[in-house]
C-alpha cells in the first residue's frame, strides 16, 4: 500500500471543501432579499391647495414631470400624500391622479395624535 502524505490527502479533499463552501455561500445568498430601489417622496397638500414635493413647492402641472424625474433615478416611486383636512377634495383627487399618471405608488398619511 503506497504511503500518502497529509499534503496529498489535503489536496484531494480541497475540491470537496471548495464545493461545500460554494454551496453554503449559494444557500446564504439565496436567502438574502434585496429590496427594490424605490424612491420615497412626500407630497403635501395645504388647505389652500398648494403642493410641496419633498419640501419644494411644485405646481399641479409640474407634479407629473417632477415624479417622472424621481422615477428615472430609481426603480419606482412611493408617494406619501399628506393632505390638510381643509384641502378641497377635488384638488386632492387631482394630485393623486397626477401621481398615478406618473406610475408611482400612492400612500396616504393620517394625522397623528388626532382622533
Amino acid at each position: 500500500m503506497p504511503h500518502t502524505s497529509s499534503t496529498e490527502s489535503h489536496m484531494r479533499s480541497c475540491p470537496r471543501l471548495t464545493t461545500l463552501l460554494l454551496a453554503c455561500a449559494g444557500l446564504f445568498l439565496s436567502a438574502c432579499h434585496v429590496p427594490d430601489a424605490t424612491a420615497h417622496s412626500v407630497l403635501q397638500i395645504s388647505a389652500a391647495g398648494a403642493l410641496t414635493l419633498d419640501g419644494a413647492p411644485v405646481s399641479h402641472e409640474q407634479l407629473n414631470n417632477a415624479l417622472a424625474a424621481r422615477k428615472s433615478a430609481a426603480q419606482g416611486v412611493l408617494v406619501e400624500v399628506r393632505a390638510s383636512p381643509q384641502a378641497d377634495i377635488a384638488q386632492v383627487k387631482a394630485a393623486v391622479a397626477a401621481v398615478e399618471l406618473a406610475h408611482a405608488r400612492v400612500a396616504f398619511a393620517g394625522e397623528r395624535g388626532q382622533q
